[in-house]
Formats: C-alpha cells, structure tokens, sequence
C-alpha cells in the first residue's frame, strides 16, 4: 500500500523528471554531461529531474543484475551495487539524495568543475561509507 501511495505521487515528478533529462539532452550541444558549475546554475527543477533521474538508474541496474543472478549466480557485481543497495537499505527519498549531493557541494568546491556524475558518486560514497559505520 506505501509503495502503490509513493507511486501514485512521485508520477508527475517522474515525467517532470523525464521531460528535463530530454530537453538536457536534446539541447546540450556536442556533450551531454554536466558539471558541478552547471548543477549549480540550473533551475531547482533540473536539479530534481537530474537526481530523480541518477537515481532512479543505479536502483534499475540494481534490480536487473538481481533478476539475472536468479538465472546466472556468477554474475559479477556492478561498481553501482553497493551504493544502490545504501539508497535501498535505508529507504532514501530523492529529496534526501539531492540534498547529500548539495552538501558535498557546498564542502567540496574544488569539485565544481568535475562531471556531475562524479559528484553525485563521490557524495554518496561518503555517505553510504558514513552510514554502514554507525
């Protein structure tokens, strides 16, 4: 009943999420990866669509390597696993994802200029490497 209810709410976000990752796409010239300086300057519902969107890939890859070790139990272990699991685990919304990135951000300034997909990684490895110590 709580995931049908989190569905139910998160569909408009998902699209809004969907439409922002395609006009990025659509619209960003020779490459499409972005920057912490660009994360930065985006409108906040980039920011979400971007999150949602990072996310919402590393928890899929998680269940179809899943759905193949049913199948191949020597599949290897996507460098993504264990994070996918963190987020997981300990039921992380993406407002709360969003906001560890933000904070490394706001620590790590010398990161600025790295691929977003670094940042967002390297946040949630402190925090998933913070949390499985407590």
């Amino acid at each position: 009943m709580l995931i049908q209810r989190f569905r139910e709410r998160t569909k408009h976000l998902r699209n809004i999420a969907l439409v922002c990752t395609t006009f990025a796409l659509v619209f960003s010239g020779t490459s499409w990866a972005i920057s912490g300086n660009d994360w930065r300057e985006a409108p906040q519902a980039f920011k979400d669509g971007y999150m949602m969107g990072v996310i919402h890939a590393w928890l899929e890859e998680l269940d179809i390597v899943e759905s193949y070790r049913t199948r191949s139990p020597d599949i290897g272990s996507p460098p993504l696993e264990p994070l996918a699991m963190c987020i997981r685990q300990r039921k992380m919304p993406y407002t709360q994802t969003k906001g560890i990135v933000e904070k490394y951000m706001s620590d790590n300034p010398n990161k600025w200029d790295s691929p977003m997909a670094r940042i967002v990684w390297l946040a949630m490895v402190d925090t998933c490497k913070d949390l499985s110590e407590r």
